[in-house]
């Protein structure tokens, strides 16, 4: 059984800068590209109304299962917006716990960037319907702080891999499995150490003026 990948983080983080760390093996599976393929919306009103069309619904569940009958890994662009149980056949599941049924691991590659104002100089730089500044901000909270909790606590994860994408190239800043880089950048120092405390259930010290189980961060 194959793997299945899911890159996580805001949009305009960099995704698509870790590539090779999920090989050439993989079926990539972007929504945004679906929808454009399906629609190619002009407003944002149109776009989210062709997420929930049956033909953006239909090739998404079609790329599902080419990974699974070519044996392939399956990479899964999401913007890490939202994370927990919702109900599948009448059974409470994770994203995560629904994959496993599938695909041997579920790892979640993170791509991390210390500056949420980076990120929005990236978004305007290109077309991006899919976000606003202020939405831009709920994502990044709840992606790299409300949601990576959940992610971090579920057991059908088996790793998670955030990398530093602040500058150029992206490098390995932590990992689920306790790995940590001691020379990283000092803004993202501050989000390896809070990620590590998740992980140990403890607090660290001060990082920023928001407060999230003893923990204050930055984001």
């Amino acid at each position: 059984m194959s793997t299945a990948y899911l890159l996580w983080g805001p949009p305009g983080a960099g995704k698509s800068t870790l590539k090779n760390v999920y090989g050439q093996n993989t079926i990539m599976k972007n929504t945004d590209d679906i929808v454009d393929f399906v629609c190619n919306p002009d407003t944002q009103d149109e776009y989210w109304a062709c997420r929930k069309d049956e033909k953006t619904k239909s090739i998404d569940r079609y790329l599902n299962h080419l990974a699974v009958s070519q044996g392939k890994n399956l990479a899964i662009e999401t913007t890490g917006n939202w994370y927990g149980k919702y109900e599948l056949n009448g059974e409470m599941v994770t994203w995560a716990q629904e994959l496993k049924k599938t695909f041997k691991k579920v790892i979640a590659l993170v791509v991390y960037v210390n500056d949420v104002g980076e990120i929005w100089k990236r978004i305007q730089n290109r077309d991006q319907l899919s976000v606003t500044e202020t939405q831009l901000k709920e994502t990044y909270r709840k992606s790299y702080k409300e949601n990576m909790i959940t992610l971090i606590q579920d057991p059908y994860v088996d790793d998670i891999k955030v990398y530093d994408n602040s500058v150029c190239t992206p490098s390995l800043l932590v990992t689920k499995k306790g790995m940590s880089n001691a020379t990283a950048l000092k803004k993202s120092s501050c989000y390896r150490d809070w990620f590590l405390s998740q992980l140990e259930n403890t607090s660290v010290s001060t990082c920023g003026s928001n407060y999230n189980k003893g923990v204050k961060i930055k984001f």
